[in-house]
Order: C-alpha cells, then sequence, then structure tokens
C-alpha cells in the first residue's frame, strides 16, 4: 500500500475520534462486509445505513460488554507485554490515535503498537467472558471478524506481525497471545469488498438485508405512515412470508398452552416440594419474593428445569 494514502490522526478528543472513524469502513467493522466472518455487531445492510446517514451512529452506546473491556484493557496490555519478547518496545494507544488509507477509506486504532527485533507489529486486546470464549473460538483460535481486525490494522502500519491478546478473567485470570498470519490474498479480499462497499455507496445502491440479523436496522429506519395504501399482490416473498408467520404464530398459541398444562401439571405433582426428580430431569421450584411496583408484592415459584445426563435408577 502506497505510504502518501495513509493519513495518522492524532484526535484531541472522543468526539474528534468518532467523527474521524465516521468517514471510513474501520478494522472492528471490516469483517461485517464478509458473511463467511460472522460479525456479530454489524452487517453489510447496517453499514450501509450508517454510512449513508439513514441510521446515526449510537456514539454513545456503552453496553457492559464494552464497559468490561474497557476496564480490563489495562490489565491485557500489561499481561500482552509479559508474553511478548524482552526487546519489545510496547506502546499503549491510549489517544485513539487513527490510522486511515484516504484513498481506500479504511481506518484503525490498533490497541498496542510494538517495536522488536521481528520489526513494528500490532496488538488487538480482547477481553472475553469465559463460557463465551470457549463458544466462539474454536480450538482457542478467534473468530475471522477478529482476525481480519488484526490483519488491517497491521497493513495501514506496514507493520511486520499482528497478534491477537485475548483475555478471560473468571476463577482464573487468563490469557492467550494468538498470532495472526498476514495473508496477503486475505488483505486483497478486503480491500476489494470495501472498495464495492463504497462504490455502491456512491451509486445508491444499498445490499440486501439479512432479515434475521437486521430487523432492528430496519425498524429503525422505518418512516413514519404516510396514510397510502399500496398492492404487492404480486411479491411472492412477502405472500410467502406472511402466510408462514401465520402459521408460526399460530403454532406458537398453540405451543404456549400446552406448555401452560404441562406447566400445571408439574405444580400439581410437585405440591409444596422444591425440588422433583423424575427420571433424566430435576425439576426446581424455589419460592421467590417479587417486588412491589404496579401490583402488590407475592411470592411466586418459577419452574426450572435440567436434563440430568444419566437417569436416575
Amino acid at each position: 500500500m502506497p505510504e502518501n494514502n495513509i493519513q495518522v490522526i492524532e484526535p484531541a478528543s472522543r468526539k474528534e475520534w468518532l467523527a474521524a472513524r465516521r468517514q471510513d469502513i474501520t478494522a472492528s467493522a471490516i469483517g461485517g462486509l464478509v458473511p463467511a466472518a460472522e460479525h456479530p455487531f454489524c452487517t453489510p445492510y447496517s453499514l450501509w445505513a450508517e454510512k449513508t446517514g439513514r441510521l446515526a451512529p449510537d456514539d454513545d452506546l456503552d453496553s457492559a460488554a464494552l464497559q468490561r473491556g474497557r476496564r480490563l484493557e489495562g490489565l491485557a496490555a500489561e499481561m500482552a507485554t509479559e508474553n511478548l519478547p524482552a526487546d519489545s518496545e510496547v506502546i499503549r494507544n491510549t489517544a485513539n490515535r487513527y490510522w486511515r488509507d484516504t484513498r481506500a477509506r479504511i481506518g484503525a486504532t490498533p490497541d498496542l503498537v510494538v517495536q522488536n527485533t521481528r520489526g513494528r507489529g500490532i496488538v488487538q486486546l480482547k477481553s472475553v467472558e469465559p463460557s463465551i470464549f470457549k463458544r466462539t473460538w474454536i480450538d482457542g483460535e478467534p473468530p475471522v471478524w477478529i482476525a481480519l481486525q488484526a490483519l488491517t490494522e497491521a497493513k495501514l502500519l506496514d507493520a511486520k506481525w499482528a497478534a491477537v491478546g485475548v483475555l478471560r478473567v473468571g476463577f482464573a485470570v487468563e490469557f492467550d497471545l494468538i498470532e495472526i498470519p498476514l495473508v496477503h490474498r486475505a488483505w486483497q479480499r478486503m480491500q476489494e469488498v470495501v472498495a464495492e462497499f463504497w462504490a455502491n455507496v456512491e451509486a445508491g445502491t444499498p445490499p440486501p438485508p439479512d432479515f434475521a440479523r437486521d430487523g432492528a436496522t430496519i425498524t429503525a429506519m422505518a418512516a413514519a405512515s404516510n396514510g397510502s395504501t399500496v398492492d404487492l399482490s404480486h411479491d411472492n416473498e412477502l405472500i410467502n412470508a406472511l402466510a408462514e408467520r401465520e402459521q408460526l404464530k399460530a403454532l406458537d398459541k398453540i405451543t404456549s398452552e400446552q406448555i401452560e398444562a404441562h406447566d400445571a401439571l408439574i405444580r400439581h405433582k410437585a405440591g409444596e416440594h422444591e425440588v422433583v426428580l423424575a427420571g433424566e430431569f430435576r425439576v426446581s421450584l424455589r419460592s421467590e419474593s417479587v417486588k412491589a411496583y404496579s401490583v402488590a408484592a407475592r411470592m411466586r415459584r418459577p419452574i426450572r428445569i435440567k436434563r440430568i445426563k444419566e437417569k436416575l435408577t
């Protein structure tokens, strides 16, 4: 990548940093343009809605996961430094220094910039809840979208190597520093999908929405009704969806009624007992106090059922 395309922004405030990021596809979101990367937070359609101004970015979004990651970032940086070669000079990017390719409109804010005998490198830090790590980091390898994030950061900084440092805090504090291969073909593909994205933005051509994942985006973009009527009798996709929805709603009603009947049977059989063992199942009906809000305080006994690994004899 030609160096004259790279701009380094040193924002004076969070507001300036956010403004810089809005003009680009950032490393943290680039995997959202690749369906196979299974990005959990964005899709091509949601990125299109944001970058075209149809959906305002929620800059004030501060989820529990983000707060957790921010508070643990210092510990993650410390443990990453311990896992790097002794000759490493580690610089934490606490000032949100931002690298961007002005032509490709790709940007990144790396967590750690490292210099050692291998040359310049970057480390992307992640704090992951242990059960999520076990479920999504298959064989200890980062999800594809995270690997693409580290790859993008390395390429924008002309780094010779990249790694992801993953911190887990549960009963123990665990940390792994995982090397990310700088696969040139993967980077070329990232540049291609981003170029295609911006071309479609310029042409006013939105990507097709993923209705299973883009529901919140579509709802947020919906305009107020204008009192008119539209005839979509020729739209077989819509007609089939409406028919299937009707069937699912009917099935949901039947299922809910059946579950309520089963719950009534369970409560009747359990009587005043808190725990019931029945074949492969363990049923808990512990009493809980319900605080008074718009209704009076009361006692409830929610049913919780677990399948026991082995049948009781």
